[in-house]
């Protein structure tokens, strides 16, 4: 009796990488492997692979991968009621609690628990309005000076950096990181549902 052909289920595919070694970047996509040298879009892209579907804020980005810009932070010396460390300690925390109810919400909409799934939406919505309130207070004053625009133009040269020196070491890798991973003053790693990837970061 000949053997069964191995289903694709059945067949090992090599993991996906993209972590940082002794200064050397691995990044390991469908048996396709590449190298690189440090550079602080790497980081940034690498900050987002760990929050897939998240959309996070230039100012935490740039606050989880710090550059030699220092664009976020607060001064030395910086009291606990000064208002600009404020906003940027409550923006964490709506968003970590944001996080939070979309977990809690997609649990009730897997359990089909209608009234659960409103209510937490609405909550979903009620912190919103708080990250938005708490970014307009962070921004002033607007313009190309507050620190919110500085950190996105950092962060999206960073990362378009990044992105084009992996387009020139392989197209595939490239065009798949140019359509999953968007910047802005949010910025988010959005996977790709046709190629399911599970990242060792």
């Amino acid at each position: 009796m000949s053997a069964q052909p191995a289903t694709i289920e059945a067949v090992r595919r090599e993991p996906d990488v993209f972590r940082r070694s002794d200064g050397v970047w691995t990044i390991a996509l469908h048996g396709t492997v590449l190298y690189f040298r440090h550079y602080r879009g790497l980081a940034l892209i690498a900050q987002l692979l760990r929050h897939p579907g998240c959309a996070l804020h230039v100012l935490e980005l740039t606050s989880a991968v710090p550059g030699p810009e220092h664009v976020i932070g607060p001064s030395p010396g910086a009291r606990r009621d000064d208002p600009e460390s404020f906003d940027r300690e409550r923006l964490r925390a709506c968003e970590q609690q944001r996080a939070a109810l979309i977990e809690e919400r997609e649990e009730a909409a897997h359990n089909n628990d209608i009234g659960r799934a409103a209510l937490v939406t609405a909550e979903i919505e009620r912190l919103a309005g708080e990250v938005r309130e708490a970014m307009a207070l962070i921004d002033q004053p607007s313009g190309a000076g507050s620190p919110a625009e500085r950190a996105r133009v950092t962060v999206q040269k960073a990362i378009g950096l990044a992105l084009r020196r992996i387009a020139l070491r392989d197209t595939a890798v490239g065009r798949y990181f140019a359509t999953t991973v968007r910047t802005g003053t949010w910025c988010s790693f959005t996977p790709d549902p046709r190629f399911p990837v599970a990242w060792i970061l």
